[in-house]
């Protein structure tokens, strides 16, 4: 298994240089969240001019959310890119519902 970034145990980041992001890439990102029991992954396309605009994110229902959270949330991390600068956090957030972007 070869992942790119793992985050505080909770974010998984696969990072990738392609034209475009295909189902298998994703199936990847998947995969490794499974096997490692993490919640959140991003998956990140360098081959954009933007490289927000080569982000999705999948959120794993029922991963395993390391004791941080309270009984009707979870933790949950996010990247942002403003001015050139990267940055990644952590949160809590209320779940809504399980989705992929």
């Amino acid at each position: 298994m070869r992942f790119d970034v793992l985050v505080e145990g909770c974010v998984l980041v696969e990072a990738k240089a392609v034209e475009k992001i295909l189902p298998i890439h994703k199936a990847q990102l998947l995969s490794y969240m499974k096997l490692l029991d993490v919640p959140l992954g991003l998956l990140v396309n360098f081959h954009e001019l933007k490289v927000t605009d080569g982000i999705s994110r999948l959120i794993l229902p029922g991963a395993n959310f390391s004791g941080n959270q309270r009984s009707t949330g979870f933790r949950t991390a996010f990247v942002g890119v403003a001015a050139g600068k990267a940055r990644v956090g952590v949160g809590h957030r209320e779940p809504d519902s399980i989705r992929t972007e």
